[in-house]
């Protein structure tokens, strides 16, 4: 059971930090979305900073599983707003998917790690 909480961590970290990095770029096709979403820009380099913890948290939990679990707990909570935000415009499938996939991935996290 732990070897598929570290893979969910690992998937989850890798896409938390890459996330993050064009959150603090600016990227311009991730600007356009949060306006869409009615997210000012301003806003992206805290919700990058917001990931980068929960990576570092979920990292930290590969060593503590009480950590594991406060860091699937935040990311729940973090794309459960993703998908209410994408819900709230209603936004498609095709752009609202993978916020969908991500607060399924970080619920698989959060009920594996409580069952480590």
């Amino acid at each position: 059971m732990q070897l598929v909480v570290n893979v969910a961590a690992g998937f989850l970290i890798l896409v938390c930090v890459v996330s993050a990095l064009g959150d603090v770029a600016k990227v311009p096709s991730l600007v356009d979305t949060m306006t869409r979403l009615g997210i000012p820009a301003q806003f992206l380099p805290v919700l990058g900073a917001i990931k980068v913890v929960l990576a570092l948290a979920a990292a930290i939990g590969f060593a503590v599983n009480g950590v594991a679990i406060a860091a699937a707990g935040g990311l729940v909570v973090y794309f459960a707003g993703a998908v209410i935000a994408h819900t709230r415009v209603k936004d498609s499938l095709r752009d609202s998917g993978a916020a969908f996939v991500l607060l399924a991935v970080s619920g698989f996290y959060l009920l594996t790690a409580l069952a480590v």
